[in-house]
């Protein structure tokens, strides 16, 4: 469609296409002639009259822009880059204690390293501009460890299992990365640990004694999260930083009945509860408080 046309935004990038339904004032009747400087790629919008004061060839550039139309290629000053490294390493150790009891221990390691560095304003000017400070600028070390015990009861009409999960994510080195604000240069160093615990049980009932081909099932897991952030801002003698940590834990479970009427063919009435943590509001340094973590 042509401007005007229909309410969208996207952009092709190296690392994909990304699409912004929210961002209509460069596509529609809403948007007045020389008001915005628009990145097609990101979708921020800089009112012309704020970066035009530090950059006096944006309005030049933003016609160009215009004359060019959609579906250009336009220059920017970073090189966008995306790059991801993982390692996983993964042991299962089994052990039947007899016919009816298995002990199963499962153990993770994962080692990630993550740079990303983009030109968020997708011109040729230092408006909003992020660079990794060196490959690799996010790393993680992740540890998991899960103890199960499986087993059959009651003549092998039950099917449970039970166990206890531990996780340990850290980060050797701070995240460092430096974004370019109006041609101000910003660094930002972070690191966020993690650390989770929960003990499970689940079984299946075969209740074929009552009803061939029923069976129920119920379930229940306790987690407990304990999570972290220390982020600081550098900018020129300026450095804020912002340090939080917060518990989360809630039980979770799961309770059904299934029914077999014929070998293909199930029919199941379940009731379940999850349980997704917290998490931090990163940036907030002026906000009160109260603002800084948010609940699961």
């Amino acid at each position: 469609p042509e401007r005007g046309e229909f309410a969208y935004n996207w952009g092709l990038g190296v690392d994909g296409m990304r699409w912004y339904p929210a961002i209509t004032e460069m596509f529609t009747q809403d948007r007045k002639p020389n008001a915005y400087f628009i990145g097609g790629q990101s979708g921020y919008m800089y009112p012309i009259t704020a970066p035009a004061k530090y950059f006096p060839g944006l309005t030049g550039l933003l016609a160009q822009q215009q004359a060019l139309g959609d579906f250009t290629t336009l220059p920017s000053d970073v090189d966008s880059l995306m790059s991801v490294h993982t390692w996983t390493l993964t042991d299962i150790l089994r052990y039947d204690v007899n016919d009816n009891i298995t002990i199963r221990n499962v153990f993770g390691y994962f080692v990630s390293s993550y740079a990303n560095q983009e030109d968020f304003d997708d011109s040729i000017f230092p408006i909003l501009d992020s660079y990794a400070s060196y490959p690799g600028a996010t790393k993680t070390h992740q540890i998991s460890e899960e103890l199960q015990v499986q087993g059959k009861s009651f003549d092998q009409t039950l099917n449970w299992i039970a166990g206890l999960f531990y996780s340990d994510s850290e980060q050797p080195d701070f995240d460092n990365y430096v974004n370019l604000i109006l041609g101000a240069r910003r660094a930002f160093l972070s690191e966020s640990p993690s650390d989770s615990v929960a003990l499970y049980a689940q079984g299946t009932y075969d209740l074929s004694s009552v009803l061939d081909g029923l069976k129920f099932t119920a379930g229940f897991r306790y987690t407990w999260d304990e999570r972290s952030t220390n982020t600081s801002s550098v900018q020129a003698s300026a450095v804020q930083s912002q340090q939080i940590s917060a518990s989360f834990h809630a039980p979770t479970w799961t309770v059904g009945l299934d029914y077999h009427l014929a070998p293909t063919t199930m029919v199941y009435v379940n009731s379940s509860r999850g349980f997704r943590d917290g998490g931090f509001n990163t940036g907030t340094l002026s906000f009160p408080a109260s603002f800084d973590v948010f609940g699961p």
